[in-house]
């Protein structure tokens, strides 16, 4: 059985809203609350940081290979080119509850950053 949180598009959309970014897989969406970090061509760029955007918008078109839950973040999207974005963890003083959401495959998906 394949993940609950799999694109099977390719990335076809990238949503700068406020204060979360969305990535759209032409009828699927990953809305992602928490920080996040792309790596392209082996360099780290996190978010709010320059090139930040621009990174993620050189990923439309691209395929989603395989995702994967890490210990050090909370979802990891592996692209075919080997580009990779990640949900991090929030900041233990966060008082947000949803790190992100994934909308597809018939089924919706929320990650939480913890639970009291």
């Amino acid at each position: 059985m394949p993940p609950l949180v799999f694109p099977e598009c390719p990335l076809s959309q990238v949503s700068f809203v406020q204060d979360y970014i969305q990535l759209v897989f032409q009828h699927e969406t990953l809305s992602i609350y928490n920080p996040a970090e792309v790596c392209i061509f082996a360099k780290r760029i996190a978010s709010g940081e320059p090139g930040f955007a621009d990174a993620l918008v050189h990923l439309i078109g691209r395929s989603t290979m395989s995702v994967q839950f890490k210990v050090n973040e909370l979802l990891r999207l592996e692209f075919d080119d080997g580009s990779t974005v990640a949900v991090q963890k929030a900041a233990a003083d966060s008082s947000s509850i949803e790190a992100f959401k994934f909308n597809g495959n018939n089924t919706i998906v929320v990650g939480q950053n913890h639970c009291s």
